[in-house]
């Protein structure tokens, strides 16, 4: 859901066009109601970026990366929690840190603000339960037609079969 970008006009845009990821905050915002990341639960480091920024690339620290233990994230309910550390598994370290970053933008101010958004991002998808299936039969129409299918397709790869006679 986070991947949706559109494109905007930004006063950091230098009178060129950007894509912005602010569509999908507003997503998160919805699922999330009030429930903001405290900014003063997680560590937030800064550090050369391989992003936009031509010559500043290698002048100023514009990436920003954050990261937090989740077992000690009380600040998510319990039940979230345990959502977002299984759907987040790739990005939790061994000694159980989520970690995230973004270098998507020219500025230290910006990725950090992007870094927070997909953190919340990542949190709505979670927020609320999966639901229960319904276990369903399958029809009894729909067996007959994936037995007519299958049957349809092996007579389809016999008939390709060399049989020995004289025609080859």
């Amino acid at each position: 859901m986070w991947n949706s970008l559109t494109t905007c006009k930004s006063p950091l845009a230098f009178s060129t066009w950007q894509f912005c990821a602010r569509s999908y905050v507003t997503d998160a915002r919805k699922v999330l109601g009030d429930f903001r990341v405290p900014r003063s639960k997680v560590v937030l480091t800064h550090a050369r970026s391989s992003g936009p920024g031509g010559q500043n690339v290698n002048k100023l620290n514009t990436k920003a990366e954050i990261r937090f233990k989740v077992d000690e994230a009380t600040w998510i309910p319990e039940d979230v929690r345990k959502r977002f550390k299984a759907a987040q598994v790739s990005r939790i370290t061994r000694e159980g840190e989520f970690v995230t970053s973004s270098q998507r933008h020219r500025t230290q101010l910006a990725n950090t603000d992007d870094c927070f958004d997909k953190l919340e991002e990542m949190i709505a998808e979670v927020w609320e339960p999966p639901k229960e299936r319904i276990e369903t039969e399958v029809p009894e129409h729909a067996i007959q037609e994936r037995k007519k299918l299958k049957q349809a397709q092996s007579r389809k790869k016999d008939d390709r079969r060399y049989r020995g006679g004289d025609s080859w």
